[in-house]
């Protein structure tokens, strides 16, 4: 009896994994049409193009937010709604001379996740960190020579935090600090933060006893001379 209940397990065990996988290979073969019908291409009268995918999923729209969306060949971005089909899903521009332009992802119409745009010489502009619409987080600008300039943290689309500025001349780099895209001192900066203030005071503790072991040694060596 029990090798008939074991024969019987093992034929649905079967039955049911060949369902399974047909299942997942019809719904992948699915969401590659889906991504075909949804992929868009534009070729615009100075020959740059945009490649892109849409959704026919709808949001909910934000009025602080930048929604991009496609309609009648041609991509557009605005504050606070939408007309179109929502750009979502990976996206490319290129220049005349088919250099990247520039490169990331949207979701529902928002920028999301890292950002990279290049200037026509190939070199790097920028790179940005997005979070469903919003520039927020880690942001690196470039000269015309593809070098750093700046880099740092952006919130809500403004420099916020501490910040390294390389000179144009050298590799020689400065700190600058920001609240909010708003240029501060060192030392607001750190009065801004527990944590910092923390450290800072340990610190200070820190270097006050090293340097009083350090004249106190110095003092035992004069004495035993």
């Amino acid at each position: 009896m029990k090798a008939v209940h074991a024969f019987y397990l093992a034929i649905f065990l079967v039955v049911y994994s060949y369902q399974t996988t047909q299942a997942q290979y019809k719904r992948s073969e699915f969401e590659k049409l889906m991504d075909i019908r949804n992929r868009i291409s534009i070729i615009h009268d100075d020959s740059s193009k945009e490649l892109a995918y849409l959704t026919e999923k709808q949001s909910k729209p934000k009025s602080e937010k930048i929604y991009t969306w496609y309609r009648a060949q041609r991509i557009t971005s605005t504050q606070g709604g939408y007309a179109g089909k929502l750009l979502d899903g990976d996206y490319r521009r290129y220049f005349p001379n088919k250099q990247l332009a520039k490169q990331g992802r949207y979701m529902k119409g928002l920028q999301h996740r890292k950002w990279t745009f290049w200037n026509e010489n190939g070199k790097l502009s920028k790179e940005e960190h997005w979070k469903r619409g919003k520039l927020s987080g880690s942001v690196t600008q470039f000269d015309n020579e593809g070098s750093i300039q700046m880099d740092g943290h952006m919130k809500d689309g403004k420099w916020h935090g501490k910040v390294k500025k390389f000179a144009a001349s050298d590799s020689l780099a400065s700190w600058l600090y920001y609240n909010q895209g708003t240029l501060i001192s060192k030392e607001e900066y750190i009065n801004k933060s527990l944590f910092r203030k923390t450290g800072r005071s340990l610190r200070t503790i820190w270097n006050r006893i090293f340097s009083k072991r350090s004249k106190d040694s110095e003092s035992q060596t004069i004495d035993t001379q």
